[in-house]
């Protein structure tokens, strides 16, 4: 460079800094801050804590899980180190108190758990649902051979569901006001009995309960008694296959850490795909995770019945809405379901 021009850029320098050395050492921290400031604004989380509770649906966080492919994702996106905790907590309310508290990042929710969740968290943590996980054939179950409908309950007949916002729950309300009319969503609710899915299997086959509702893989259980027998599935009731699993996020953990989400979307999206081609070894993951006396021939043959049961895309979470919303569960009315989700899966053919 000439001496021209390392003069006019000395004094240009000195004008932009103050013109002595200490003050340009300080002009040089400035135009170096803000490349500092933007990569600590880029760091996301070094932890990864997502609660699921138990059963089949949860399968694509386990094969993810056990399998490696939310560290293998994230990687994709130039995020090393980060510590992947996956644990069990039993009930929506239980998951909800965990997000509120910031004591976990993410929560696999039933439908309607996560509907009231997004409900009452609006304007505030504003929880949303990341992806759909599942799809599950709940049904509902009977142990007398009198009980051919819902009509055949009678008001001494108890009915186990698993919560009293679970999808199985909803179910009946959304029943009882299809056969009974009108405002009778509620016709039922003096008759469910709140019980997880082992005990009310077990209430069910013990003649303690005339009725369960309940999903894969306890259904199968359920069926190898003679005495059970299936009245209607949920698929009839709300017309069709509906979302019975959604994981939800605080949109501030959400928008912290976008990169950290995009991976695990992915990693969740591959491991659906390893369910499809490889049911065997998923059926392995799956009793490994559980820690079940069940057969991988077993659980394999009901992968492959349930071979329609893992996808991120939304489906019939707005008739959830809708009549969660009629009967006063919901206090506000979603305009659409990509409302509820965050837009990385805007583009999904969800409903």
């Amino acid at each position: 460079m000439s001496a021209i021009c390392m003069g006019m850029a000395g004094k240009a320098m000195r004008r932009l800094c103050g013109g002595v050395a200490a003050p340009m050492v300080l002009c040089a921290a400035a135009l170096t801050a803000a490349p500092v400031e933007h990569a600590a604004a880029q760091q996301e989380a070094k932890e990864l804590r997502i609660a699921i509770q138990f059963g089949i649906g949860y399968l694509p966080l386990l094969v993810a899980e056990e399998r490696g492919l939310i560290e293998q994702q994230l990687a994709r996106e130039g995020i090393a180190g980060t510590k992947i905790t996956i644990s069990r907590l039993s009930g929506g309310p239980a998951l909800s108190d965990a997000m509120l508290s910031r004591s976990i990042d993410l929560a696999v929710y039933g439908t309607g758990g996560f509907l009231v969740a997004w409900d009452k968290t609006r304007g505030n943590v504003n929880i949303k649902g990341l992806c759909a996980i599942a799809v599950m054939p709940n049904i509902l179950l009977a142990n007398r051979p009198d009980i051919k409908t819902v009509r055949d309950l009678g008001p001494q007949d108890r009915i186990s569901v698993p919560a009293t916002i679970a999808p199985q729950a909803l179910m009946l309300r959304l029943l009882a006001e299809q056969i009974f009319g009108k405002g009778q969503h509620g016709k039922l609710d003096p008759q469910m009995v709140i019980l997880p899915h082992p005990e009310g299997l077990n209430a069910l086959l013990s003649g303690a309960v005339a009725a369960q509702v309940t999903s894969p893989p306890y259904t199968y259980f359920a069926l190898k008694d003679p005495r059970i027998h299936a009245i209607l599935t949920l698929d009839e009731v709300f017309g069709g296959p509906s979302t019975f699993l959604v994981l939800g996020v605080a949109d501030k953990f959400a928008s912290d850490n976008p990169k950290t989400l995009r991976a695990l979307l992915a990693a969740i999206e591959e491991a659906n795909g390893y369910i499809k081609t490889n049911r065997r070894g998923a059926a392995a993951i799956y009793l490994k995770a559980e820690k079940s006396s069940m057969t991988v021939d077993f659980v394999e043959q009901m992968l492959a019945e349930l071979s329609d049961g893992f996808g991120t895309a939304p489906l019939r979470v707005m008739k959830h809405a809708e009549f969660m919303t009629h009967v006063g569960t919901l206090r506000h009315m979603p305009k659409d379901w990509r409302e509820m989700f965050l837009p990385l899966i805007a583009e999904r053919n969800g409903s």
